[in-house]
């Protein structure tokens, strides 16, 4: 929003939310949260900015909608109601550990599925393709649980062998 329709509140609130991650970060590397007081300004400086776009939003004129009942919105001040109407899980990042600043774990997960279909210029197999994600999947729910990939690896490879040995012996 900030770069592409230029909207005022948004590189402050940008801003404003990477610098409280790293506080955030800073905080947790000391071993300690958050003091309550840096916590209030950053949470009171949030409400400021989603209430200026707000206010911005609702002085600019309605857009036409289809249907008479209903107001249409335009995406950024859609942006800011659902901001200010989930503030708790917007800021969750700030009182909870496990709570990721940024959530797009999903995306990361597919960056290299990607990047694998980039340079052999496609999948061998539809078969291919599915255990490259399963694979990952895996990989990436491992990862995520704190567990040894490796042994991960190893229990499903020796659950598979198992099913097989089974399947042959029927």
């Amino acid at each position: 929003m900030a770069e592409l329709d230029g909207e005022a509140w948004a590189r402050p609130l940008q801003q404003l939310l990477r610098r409280a991650n790293r506080a955030v970060w800073i905080a947790w590397q000391r071993g300690h949260a958050l003091p309550r007081s840096l916590l209030e300004r950053i949470q009171r400086r949030y409400d400021q900015l989603l209430g200026e776009a707000l206010a911005h939003h609702q002085a600019l004129p309605a857009l036409l909608s289809g249907r008479q009942d209903r107001k249409k919105c335009r995406p950024e001040h859609n942006l800011a109601l659902r901001l200010r109407d989930r503030r708790a899980s917007a800021l969750r990042f700030l009182r909870d550990e496990r709570a990721p600043f940024a959530n797009n774990q999903a995306e990361q997960d597919l960056r290299m599925i990607r990047l694998r279909m980039k340079i052999s210029g496609r999948f061998r197999s539809g078969q291919v393709a599915r255990d490259s994600t399963t694979l990952r999947s895996v990989l990436s729910a491992a990862r995520n649980q704190v567990l040894n990939r490796i042994e991960v690896l190893l229990r499903g490879l020796a659950a598979l062998l198992a099913r097989v040995e089974s399947q042959l012996s029927r």
